[in-house]
């Protein structure tokens, strides 16, 4: 069935690939690639509410972290999907504050605005997905950097 009206068709969202180095707190590691799909943000979704991206991870191996500690003045989910039956296939490191937790896809992580956080890839093949609540807001309008 043909839609004559593309009423909705501004809800359908493309991602778009990009470096994740034009994010506030963010750089590029050994052994990670440098891309990530931003699937919603305030360029292609302006009238959402919603940053949603999207990494790819091959095979990564003990690394550094590749984001450091910050915080949002909005509430953000980390997920881990690993590339695995049942989802499994990646182990990360979590920082909240002053604690870390070793945790094993598949996984989620929720932070309130204003937690100090950071993550490092362990090892494994998945998918990391951020999603944060930006009140149409640039991602970098909602984090700043802090110190460990």
């Amino acid at each position: 069935m043909k839609n004559k009206k593309n009423k909705y068709k501004n809800l359908i969202l493309n991602p778009r690939k990009e470096l994740f180095t034009n994010m506030s707190a963010h750089y590029i590691v050994r052994g990670l690639t440098p891309y990530l799909y931003k699937f919603s943000d305030n360029i292609n979704n302006p009238q959402g509410k919603l940053f949603v991206a999207c990494r790819v991870l091959n095979n990564v191996k003990n690394t550094k972290p590749h984001v450091s500690y910050h915080i949002h003045s909005v509430d953000q989910m980390y997920m881990w999907i690993g590339n695995k039956k049942n989802l499994k296939g990646l182990r990360v490191e979590v920082f909240l504050d002053d604690e870390n937790y070793i945790l094993n896809s598949p996984v989620a992580v929720y932070i309130p605005a204003g937690i100090k956080h950071s993550h490092r890839y362990i090892k494994g093949s998945g998918y990391f997905i951020g999603i944060l609540i930006t009140n149409g807001k640039s991602y970098n309008e909602v984090t700043k950097n802090v110190e460990k």
